[in-house]
């Protein structure tokens, strides 16, 4: 046998399936980098209708093919087809799953997906507390996320950098005031504890103050920079620019590990008018920020910055701030809930009066 013909692959149905399987971890990916899937997909029905069992890897391969082109039945048909050959579902396989679906607009079959996850002693147990909370976020389900970094406090585990930073994107994310708050609480309280820790340092002939913030996401990126900039523009406007030497540079990220989205949001961040900082390069493991120090002194000290760097809360005034929009929140649903059970209860009232009259006798309707 010399090559993948269909034809000899069915005449020879023991040596096909040794055949194939041993070079689908290689056929199959290069499929679907070709964006190939429903080729990949039909290879891979064919050869299963010969008698050929697929590998793991091979459904892996395929589910994440799936969640690149957001082919949502196609993702949960390879779950069904796992579970009913006895394959086990790893956080893996879900997470590729669940994903296909979110990207597909399918956020209740995703839902449902990441609650059978969850419920799975095997694959529930398995999923770490920031995988969790990213298909929660992939989900629009922000206040799970948060719930899921709850019970990981409670159980008196110290989160690490990039689980907070994980349940910081989720919630900051969402875009509410609600969720923000929350993401500036689960920030603070990480500063607190040293999970995120702000390095200074200046560079050789006192020419620049470098600070360095080991960020793992872009919301995070973007509260520690107001977090930071607060704090130099109390600075400055008590103990002068010459604190800032001839120009201030922010890096960052650990430059180690891909911050997704963090480069294209600093570049748009930098680009709002007024503010002196500039993106130097274009890596996704570290953005480099520099502003001359005249120019971040006058910005910092402008009303233009007030935006753009303001004061943070204290960590007890954010969870005020978050019980009484909790109450608004309650109270709102509430008052809702009760006016849609009056207009009910009226419009009951209306029909069966209306019903009662059908049934009078003519002369006593008149």
């Amino acid at each position: 046998m010399h090559g993948l013909g269909h034809d000899s692959l069915i005449c020879v149905p023991d040596e096909a399936c040794a055949y194939f399987w041993a070079r689908c971890p290689a056929t199959v990916p290069r499929m679907c980098r070709m964006d190939q899937l429903s080729t990949a997909q039909q290879l891979f029905n064919e050869m299963q209708q010969q008698g050929c069992q697929p590998t793991h890897t091979t459904f892996i391969t395929l589910l994440q093919s799936a969640e690149q082109h957001g082919q949502a039945q196609i993702a949960v048909s390879l779950l069904e087809q796992m579970q009913t050959m006895s394959l086990r579902l790893t956080p893996q396989c879900y997470a590729a799953a669940i994903g296909a679906c979110a990207a597909a607009g399918q956020l209740v079959t995703a839902r449902k997906l990441l609650a059978d996850m969850l419920a799975s002693s095997k694959a529930g147990m398995a999923a770490p507390a920031h995988i969790i909370m990213q298909l929660q976020d992939k989900c629009c389900d922000w206040q799970g996320a948060y719930r899921t970094y709850l019970k990981l406090l409670a159980s008196g585990v110290r989160p690490d950098s990039q689980t907070t930073a994980t349940a910081i994107e989720a919630l900051w994310g969402a875009g509410n005031v609600s969720s923000c708050l929350l993401a500036l609480q689960v920030f603070e309280g990480a500063c607190q504890q040293g999970v995120f820790r702000l390095s200074v340092s200046v560079q050789a002939a006192d020419t620049a103050v470098e600070f360095s913030l080991p960020v793992a996401g872009a919301c995070m990126a973007l509260i520690g920079l107001w977090r930071l900039l607060a704090e130099l523009k109390g600075r400055v406007a008590r103990d002068g620019a010459k604190i800032l030497r001839n120009s201030v540079v922010v890096l960052l990220g650990d430059g180690q590990t891909t911050v997704p989205q963090l480069h294209p949001a600093m570049v748009q961040w930098c680009a709002v008018p007024g503010v002196p900082f500039t993106v130097d390069g274009s890596s996704v493991i570290q953005v480099k920020l520099t502003a001359p120090a005249p120019e971040l002194a006058r910005w910092l000290l402008s009303d233009q910055s007030l935006l753009m760097c303001p004061v943070m809360p204290a960590a007890a005034e954010l969870e005020g701030l978050q019980e009484t929009l909790m109450q608004d929140a309650e109270t709102a649903t509430l008052s809702k809930c009760r006016q849609q059970l009056l207009e009910a209860t009226e419009m009951e009232r209306i029909l069966t009066q209306s019903a009662n009259a059908h049934h009078l006798p003519h002369f006593l309707q008149l």
